[in-house]
């Protein structure tokens, strides 16, 4: 059981990494250099 907790804990760690990371690439691209 904690095993699949950890690895939810992983995927969900990964996910919210993704979407952060897109959000500044956005900011970044929207933004006037």
């Amino acid at each position: 059981v904690e095993g699949n907790v950890n690895k939810l804990k992983t995927i969900k760690r990964q996910m919210y990494g993704r979407a952060s990371f897109e959000l500044l690439r956005k900011r970044l691209v929207l933004a006037p250099a």
